[in-house]
């Protein structure tokens, strides 16, 4: 066959486009690059971290407290136990255990007896007489005297065996009728004293003066708030004032 210019020139043309073509295809299916992109991890968030809270102080109350000596409403904050080796103790001073004194009352009582009666003093020597059970001649005519409990475990630890027959131990109030009915005497707390009751001085002296010491007084009870453990020690500033706001300084106001 005969060549041509124009057959050479197609061919030329030809074997040019050829390669062209294939690099324009194996363009088409070249891969492509993958641009990694950042995800965003997932954060667990768990709750918010609390507070710690301190368990409420612990508090032993004696038996032998006299009425009106615990506000318990005002207590209710703290939590009473039932056993004496709690965070913090409260009784009387006689039975006080080891620790920190955190507050002192002080509970003032009076001798009393039926307002017509005409003896105006004893001594506490006479008490101490009667309580064991001897003649007192200006207690006669008393048939018996109560007294409160706190008072009596001090006079028991001091004086010994009482004589059951004349000697009623008893935190319940006092009732002026009935110590008027029987002619009886007893030891009341100075809070409740009463118009029908004749106060008896004891030692020439009497709660009712205005210079009346009950340092120095022979009817004086003191109580103490004891810190027995490191948690009761470390009480916070509002256990603290729970505790002033609860307990009574003393039972002895003049203005009332």
């Amino acid at each position: 066959m005969k060549l041509t210019f124009r057959n050479i020139l197609s061919i030329v043309v030809l074997l040019i486009l050829i390669p062209l073509i294939f690099v324009s295809c194996a363009g088409d299916h070249a891969p492509t690059s993958q641009v990694p992109t950042n995800t965003a991890e997932s954060v667990e968030v768990g709750s918010e971290p609390t507070e710690a809270t301190s368990n409420p102080a612990v508090i032993f109350l004696s038996g032998s407290l006299p009425v009106g000596s615990v506000d318990l409403d005002a207590l209710s904050s703290l939590t009473l136990s039932t056993s004496p080796d709690a965070d913090l103790w409260f009784g009387p001073l006689a039975e006080a255990p080891e620790g920190d004194v955190i507050l002192t009352s002080t509970w003032v009582y009076a001798l009393a007896a039926p307002f017509p009666t005409l003896v105006d003093g004893v001594t506490l020597a006479d008490l101490q007489a009667y309580w064991s059970g001897e003649t007192v001649t200006d207690m006669l005519s008393v048939p018996y005297l109560k007294i409160p409990s706190a008072l009596a475990k001090i006079w028991e630890t001091q004086w010994g065996e009482l004589d059951a027959s004349r000697i009623i131990i008893s935190d319940d109030p006092v009732d002026a009728d009935r110590l008027w009915e029987s002619n009886a005497w007893a030891i009341v707390p100075f809070d409740s004293l009463e118009p029908k009751l004749k106060v008896i001085f004891v030692d020439e002296t009497s709660p009712l003066n205005k210079d009346f010491d009950p340092a120095t007084a022979p009817l004086v009870v003191s109580f103490q708030l004891i810190a027995r453990t490191e948690a009761g020690q470390a009480l916070s500033a509002e256990d603290l004032e729970t505790l002033n706001t609860a307990i009574a300084v003393t039972n002895r106001d003049l203005r009332k």
